[in-house]
């Protein structure tokens, strides 16, 4: 039942259609400059599609993955983004420490690449490195999610 000005624009028979569903695939994770960190094992993705956008959710385990050069970190979503843009927000965890840090990632417009971002003390965005903002161990991890338009043609990976 509707309240006063509240509206629906969706009714009981759209809640099960095969739109509505979580569909896992595999991030990809590395550093804009290297290559790929990770195998996939240590990768988990999902998303939900209805019409051009996208709803996903990334989580990222670092066990077992050795980091190279100081180079910015990305990881990908399942679709090329329409447009630059900043919808996606997460938490690293640095697990020795106990602290909790938050990320989020921009969108490159034509592509699946999200490069991740931390927020300095004075609020501005700096490219989220293995060292920095902590210096990332084997039992950190972090998780990533959000939304975004797709370029209306592309295909799932």
């Amino acid at each position: 039942m509707l309240d006063g000005s509240e509206r629906r624009y969706y009714d009981e028979s759209d809640i099960n259609t095969p739109n509505y569903t979580w569909i896992d695939y595999t991030p990809e994770f590395g550093d804009l400059v290297n290559n790929l960190i990770t195998d996939g094992y240590r990768t988990q993705g999902r998303y939900m599609r209805i019409g051009n956008t996208v709803w996903w959710h990334i989580e990222i385990n670092f066990e077992g993955i050795s980091f190279g050069a100081d180079n910015a970190l990305y990881t990908t979503v399942p679709f090329e983004s329409t447009m630059h843009t900043d919808s996606a927000s997460g938490a690293l965890h640095d697990v020795s420490a106990g602290k909790t840090h938050a990320i989020k990632g921009h969108y490159e417009k034509y592509s699946k690449i999200l490069q991740l971002f931390y927020t300095t003390n004075i609020m501005t965005d700096e490219p989220m490195t293995h060292n920095q903002p902590v210096t990332l161990a084997t039992e950190d991890y972090f998780h990533i999610c959000g939304w975004y338009e797709v370029v209306p043609s592309d295909q799932a990976i």
